[in-house]
């Protein structure tokens, strides 16, 4: 058996952290790795406009799934890309906040 939060405390702690960044002058830079179909990407792009996200995941129909989301709503500061989590390709200590789901 796993030990698990319940989705609602997640988002809720990840919402403190960046809720405690975006009171930084700087922009916020956000990573959801495993992002699925990009609704907790979206999400703190909506409401936090000010914050860059970057949505990744390992299977190609998830990312698509997030593009097609982002375009719906209409988003522009998230982008995103398919990556292994295992095995990232992305340049260390980029990122503010970090959210992981695999």
């Amino acid at each position: 058996m796993f030990a698990t939060k319940a989705p609602t405390d997640i988002f809720s702690l990840d919402t403190l952290k960046l809720t405690k960044l975006a009171t930084h002058s700087k922009p916020v830079k956000v990573f959801d790795n495993g992002c699925g179909g990009g609704g907790l990407a979206a999400m703190i792009a909506e409401k936090f406009p000010n914050a860059t996200v970057l949505a990744t995941d390992f299977a190609p129909g998830m990312v698509e799934a997030t593009k097609n989301r982002i375009q719906h709503l209409g988003l522009t500061n998230i982008s995103t890309e398919v990556q292994d989590a295992t095995n990232l390709t992305l340049e260390s200590n980029q990122f503010d906040v970090s959210h992981c789901t695999i």
